[in-house]
């Protein structure tokens, strides 16, 4: 799936631009939905506050397939893309939060491909991006920003790409 470079290039985070320029490269690993500011909007009142340049992905991205991490979305399907997709509303319910014991105060904006949870803490401003374990019901790995948090997913699918383990995704 191409990425839009026009999205991408209006990012207004001068620490997330580079890091979105260097997706770019590996975007045959990815299948990610466009967002726009109407992602972000519907987000917002799903979610309430979030850090920054989250806000800014979401304005370029609406959930989809990060190498092998699942990024939600605000819909629940995308025609000719995706019959499923996991959305920010489900995960992030009180009935969710309840059964799979996440606090209220941890907002999940992705899944990893072995059943934890990216987010953040929504009383918090520092910006910082959290693994959320499932077994442990416990933040395990803290990140200082979103793109600090994409960087590494960037490192470590180039890594599965150099040894072979990392296909490109089909469209």
């Amino acid at each position: 799936m191409i990425m839009n470079e026009k999205a991408i290039n209006s990012c207004k985070s001068k620490e997330l631009l580079p890091v979105l320029k260097r997706l770019k490269k590996l975007e045959k690993y990815c299948r990610l939905i466009d967002g726009n500011i109407g992602t972000y909007a519907k987000t917002h009142e799903i979610t309430g506050n979030m850090p920054d340049q989250l806000k800014e992905w979401l304005k370029i991205f609406d959930g989809g397939i990060l190498f092998t991490i699942s990024m939600f979305s605000t819909r629940d399907r995308e025609v000719g893309k995706f019959n499923r997709m996991l959305t920010f509303s489900e995960i992030n319910s009180s009935d969710f939060r309840e059964k799979n014991d996440i606090p209220e105060e941890v907002v999940c904006f992705a899944m990893t491909n072995y059943g934890n949870y990216y987010c953040y803490i929504s009383y918090e401003t520092s910006g910082c991006i959290y693994e959320f374990d499932t077994e442990q019901t416990a933040l395990i790995k803290k990140w200082d920003s979103f793109s600090d948090w994409l960087n590494e997913q960037i490192d470590f699918a180039e890594s599965l790409i150099a040894d072979g383990e990392l296909d490109p995704l089909e469209d």
